[in-house]
């Protein structure tokens, strides 16, 4: 049995994946000269600043990674590697509310809390979080609308009275 697949793409991926590599080699480069120069201090904050960065910078790439949604479930992928999945009977509860873009504005963001929790997750709920800033966010509220409504998922939305009248593309309660 097939499933189609949507993927919903988010923009950025090469800037943060610059942003990291110009970031190691500045690091790099500093510790080579205080190397050759025989400081014995920048070697160890070289390595505490360069697994420190690349957690944050890894991170950050994890946020821009697509949203993809199937018959079956929707899921997280950078680059072809899907890090998180739920099916959709295993996805308990969905929330919209709105977070600032910095500059004065706001953005929608879901989260989508699982029923049953995996194993390796990086936050204590195991949700799958992002925000409503990747190309066509219509018709991923579409699709998502769709299986809430199929799935009976439940749905909260908070909001502030200026994100409200922002809105544009909504979930449906």
């Amino acid at each position: 049995m097939s499933s189609k697949q949507a993927i919903f793409e988010f923009g950025g991926k090469a800037a943060v994946l610059l942003g990291w590599a110009s970031l190691l080699t500045i690091f790099a480069t500093l510790g080579a000269l205080s190397f050759v120069h025989g400081e014995s201090g920048f070697p160890s904050a070289f390595a505490f600043f360069t697994m420190f960065f690349s957690v944050i910078f890894g991170l950050l790439l994890l946020s821009k990674s697509d949203v993809v949604i199937t018959d079956y479930g929707i899921a997280r992928m950078l680059w072809g590697w899907k890090w998180k999945e739920f099916r959709w009977e295993n996805v308990d509860r969905v929330a919209e509310f709105p977070v600032s873009n910095g500059q004065s504005k706001y953005v929608w963001a879901l989260n989508l809390f699982p029923r049953t929790k995996s194993g390796i997750r990086f936050t204590p709920s195991g949700k799958m979080f992002f925000t409503l800033t990747m190309r066509n966010p219509s018709e991923l509220i579409d699709q998502l609308n769709h299986f809430i409504s199929v799935h009976h998922i439940g749905l909260t939305v908070r909001t502030t009275p200026l994100a409200a009248a922002e809105a544009a593309d909504r979930l449906s309660i």
